[in-house]
């Protein structure tokens, strides 16, 4: 069996798709997802006014839902930036203008072509509250001017919320898709059975802070969607 963090509006979407695919899993959710009305209604009044940025980039499939309620004219001519094959999916529903790097991370996003000097002026970020910094440090280095509207925020789970009942001398594989869920997840679990597990990320950042904790094999996977990870497990763990 493997364990696989993951926010709580995810956790039976998951779960279905690794049974699906003949993968016995327990998802296990360390904090849920609260939508911020406020930041969605200053997006909708950004666009409404007609002044468009250059580029929006979205950062997580949550970040795409809080376009549902946007007016479908207001955000049809966006030039979207996806941060994942997930959110690329997301966005289609909205513009036929979404660009995703070839690497789903900061580093990735921040190689395109579509955010240099020379192609962007302003760009508007579609994100949670928290996280990296990296893409708006760098950008604004560069003289691209950067607002970012955060649409969601995460929110700790007194109790994790779990799939079904596991137990840890049946996990084999641990499975966390961000540093934060991952690091929820260190803190609640017992050495060194956690510690000995190997562990499946999706950046070389997440990995290296995972192995700073004391994880000595922790492998990255290219894509966080669900069936970016399970084919990197049918083709690494099974």
């Amino acid at each position: 069996m493997y364990l696989i963090t993951r926010p709580r509006p995810k956790l039976e979407s998951t779960k279905a798709a690794f049974s699906a695919a003949g993968l016995n899993v327990t998802v296990l959710a360390t904090s849920d997802i609260a939508m911020e009305q406020a930041a969605i209604r200053a997006l909708t009044d950004h666009l409404q006014q007609g002044r468009k940025a250059d580029r929006y980039i979205v950062t997580s499939p949550f970040a795409v839902d809080a376009l549902t309620g946007i007016p479908a004219k207001l955000t049809a001519q966006l030039q979207f930036i996806a941060v994942g094959s997930s959110t690329c999916s997301g966005l289609a529903q909205f513009s036929d203008n979404v660009v995703v790097p070839d690497t789903f991370t900061s580093e990735g996003i921040l190689r395109l072509d579509e955010l240099s000097r020379e192609n962007c002026r302003q760009v508007i970020m579609i994100k949670g509250e928290g996280g990296r910094t990296a893409i708006a440090d760098e950008l604004s280095r560069r003289g691209i001017a950067v607002t970012a509207y955060c649409v969601y925020r995460r929110v700790p789970l007194p109790v994790p919320a779990q799939t079904n009942h596991w137990e840890w001398q049946h996990v084999k594989g641990i499975i966390a898709t961000s540093e934060t869920m991952a690091q929820q997840l260190w803190a609640l679990s017992p050495q060194p059975q956690v510690s000995a597990l190997p562990w499946l990320t999706v950046s070389d950042r997440v990995a290296d802070a995972i192995k700073r904790w004391g994880a000595t094999n922790v492998s990255v996977c290219t894509g966080a969607s669900d069936s970016a990870l399970i084919q990197w497990v049918k083709d690494f763990w099974e």
